[in-house]
């Protein structure tokens, strides 16, 4: 889906959150060309804000009624609105009109899940969150891993807009990979090193099976269109790696049919030269 059909379709234009944890008033005007950088110090709200889009795509009532604010408006081009407010005394409105915590979600709230579509989110350590849950999980997500390299074969051998998206992993993989070379085929993404030995995915450094399992994450496990929260990726990926991440994610949105994202992130790295894509709540507060 190009640009054209981007700016047809009703996408999210605008997040405002208003007496958020009692202290945070802001307007989070997402960017033109599909990805807003959104920066601000810890507990300034950047993965609250996250969670109660969430919420509202998910249809998850209970953690709308209960955010830590006291109003919520979400604006999608076209002008269609959705707000969600909290009375002084202790009711909820929506777009106005009373509602009650209680029962199925009304039709204010389908309209804006409708409108928001598929809600995608990413980011953090999957192998802390694995060493958190116990053995368990980390079996789990070892068997993730390993089936990295089979599901980026599939996606290629599917052909059309499957295999451009293996393709792409493959691409922005061998831009950052030291002295190895990604190639992707009918029997998967496979690597070599430089004197073409073919080396397990697992063999690679801890840093770059974390990269190939960000991008294949983001490629092969999101609709097309969708919006992608991605909640600090910095966190164990290379510095030299986050001077590129906005462009990366860039090229994905586009191998997603015209998806956009939202890159909640404290790295001046993964910042760089795209200040123009920035919304900071710092700055907000200060206001």
């Amino acid at each position: 889906m190009d640009g054209d059909c981007r700016r047809r379709r009703k996408m999210l234009k605008e997040i405002t959150v208003k007496g958020l944890f009692g202290r945070f008033d802001y307007r989070v005007r997402l960017r033109g060309e599909g990805v807003t950088v959104l920066t601000g110090p810890n507990g300034f709200g950047k993965s609250t804000l996250f969670s109660l889009v969430e919420a509202v795509a998910n249809g998850n009532r209970g953690a709308l009624f209960s955010m830590p604010g006291r109003e919520l408006s979400l604006e999608f081009n076209g002008g269609e609105r959705f707000d969600f407010v909290k009375a002084a005394n202790g009711g909820y409105t929506e777009n106005g009109e009373e509602v009650s915590p209680r029962g199925e979600l009304t039709a204010a709230e389908k309209r804006a899940a409708k409108l928001l579509g598929a809600v995608r989110r990413a980011g953090g350590d999957g192998l802390s969150s694995a060493v958190r849950g116990g053995e368990e999980k980390i079996r789990e997500y070892a068997n993730k891993l390993r089936s990295i390299p089979d599901a980026a074969g599939r996606a290629y051998n599917a052909g059309g807009s499957d295999r451009a998206r293996a393709e792409l992993l493959r691409d922005l993989l061998s831009d950052k990979l030291a002295f190895k070379t990604a190639t992707i085929g009918s029997g998967g993404l496979e690597f070599t090193d430089d004197d073409g030995e073919k080396l397990d995915f697992l063999a690679l450094s801890a840093g770059e099976i974390r990269l190939t399992e960000f991008y294949a994450d983001l490629l092969f496990g999101t609709p097309d269109g969708a919006l992608l929260l991605i909640d600090e990726p910095e966190v164990s990926m290379h510095i030299a790696w986050q001077f590129t991440l906005v462009d990366d994610v860039k090229e994905i949105c586009r191998a997603l049919g015209g998806a956009s994202a939202i890159i909640a992130t404290h790295s001046p790295q993964i910042l760089g030269g795209h200040r123009d894509l920035q919304v900071d709540l710092g700055e907000q507060y200060g206001e």
